[in-house]
């Protein structure tokens, strides 16, 4: 359930910010409540001084003294005037810098996007994204000695929740594959991942685009994602998830660049295919995550984790008290933890959500988070 809310927080910041409404929890799309809306309405605008337009972000705020009324507005306006406007449309004209901007995706290339938070000791908080992309819409060159290879700019952009951007990124990396994994990255796709720091806790959304450099193809996609903060309060970063017995996908691992950086490295190797969750049942299902900010102040933290399965809002399996090993873990503030769910034979295909809870016996709050993954036939 909560998964399912977190997917829609898009839209519904969208609808509201905008002075919309979005329509939820139903089957019947509440047609007659929309037809209801356009029947009688007042639309109120103004035009304001000179000196709003000042490229800042304003507030608009209304409010009706007669009752038995109600009363939608956007949220603000940036204070751009109509030549700002005009150069920021020419400073676009670039596909790939619009297909960052644009809320709709570039399907050119067909890419997929799971992005989790995480702390890093060196880097601080940071999203870590695995961007799947589909190598068939790749363009593949022969790099000679049975060498493959192709190069993708891939952009980054992080969007705060007032919709400024506060970071970019810019990697270009060239993945040289020899004849028999290029065979398996037409096969199964590959996967960069990447690294973006973010300053502060708070609600985030991330769009990446990514384009091939010899036929100039385009995809990009998007994601919402909450940060919470593991310095003040017991956390969890994301899940990661991957099968025991599942076949393997091709990792590319690309370093942070800046802006201009050049001459970036990049190197492969097989890992699980974190982005299209897709199981078997009779299989077992492997998490990973870390934990933040555990009680280590009389000893090594004591800490379990219950595990639950839900589809459709109704529990499947559950799986409670594993206890997590922290023997040998030198960094306690950071601590990794994994686990396995056995996907059971008789489970039907479809759409799951896993919830794990940590909890931590020297802490008074619990830690909680959801991922979703696909049950696909044997």
């Amino acid at each position: 359930m909560l998964e399912m809310i977190r997917r829609r927080e898009g839209a519904d910041v969208l609808s509201k910010d905008t002075g919309g409404f979005l329509i939820k929890n139903s089957n019947d799309f509440k047609l007659d409540r929309i037809m209801d809306d356009q029947q009688g309405y007042y639309l109120l605008g103004y035009r304001p001084n000179t000196e709003t337009f000042d490229r800042h972000f304003h507030h608009i705020s209304a409010k009706v003294k007669r009752s038995g009324l109600s009363l939608r507005t956007r949220k603000g306006f940036y204070g751009f005037t109509e030549d700002d406007a005009n150069q920021m449309r020419q400073a676009q004209s670039n596909k790939i810098d619009a297909a960052l901007v644009s809320p709709f995706r570039a399907h050119d290339i067909a890419i997929d996007l799971a992005t989790i938070f995480a702390k890093d000791p060196r880097l601080g908080l940071l999203l870590r994204s695995f961007l799947y992309i589909d190598a068939k819409n790749l363009t593949f060159q022969d790099d000679g000695e049975g060498w493959q290879k192709v190069t993708v700019e891939m952009r980054g952009i992080i969007f705060g929740n007032n919709g400024r951007p506060l970071d970019e990124i810019v990697v270009t990396p060239t993945v040289r594959l020899r004849q028999n994994a290029y065979e398996q990255a037409m096969r199964d796709g590959l996967v960069l991942r990447f690294d973006m720091p973010v300053k502060r806790p708070g609600s985030y959304q991330l769009r990446v685009a990514a384009r091939d450099l010899v036929s100039s193809r385009l995809g990009s996609a998007g994601q919402f994602v909450t940060v919470p903060d593991p310095n003040r309060e017991f956390a969890m970063s994301g899940i990661v998830l991957s099968g025991a017995t599942e076949q393997k996908i091709l990792t590319i691992s690309a370093p942070l660049l800046s802006e201009n950086a050049t001459g970036t490295k990049v190197e492969a190797q097989l890992n699980p295919n974190p982005v299209n969750r897709h199981f078997k049942a009779g299989t077992n299902l492997v998490f990973g995550f870390v934990i933040y900010n555990a009680n280590a102040s009389a000893g090594p933290p004591q800490l379990t984790i219950d595990a639950k399965m839900f589809r459709e809002g109704k529990l499947i399996d559950s799986a409670n008290g594993l206890r997590v090993n922290v023997a040998g873990q030198k960094d306690l503030t950071r601590i990794s933890a994994s686990g396995v769910v056995y996907l059971k034979p008789e489970l039907q295909p479809g759409r799951y959500y896993l919830q794990l809870v940590t909890v931590d016996s020297g802490k008074k709050n619990n830690a909680v988070q959801w991922i979703d993954f696909e049950i696909i036939k044997p």
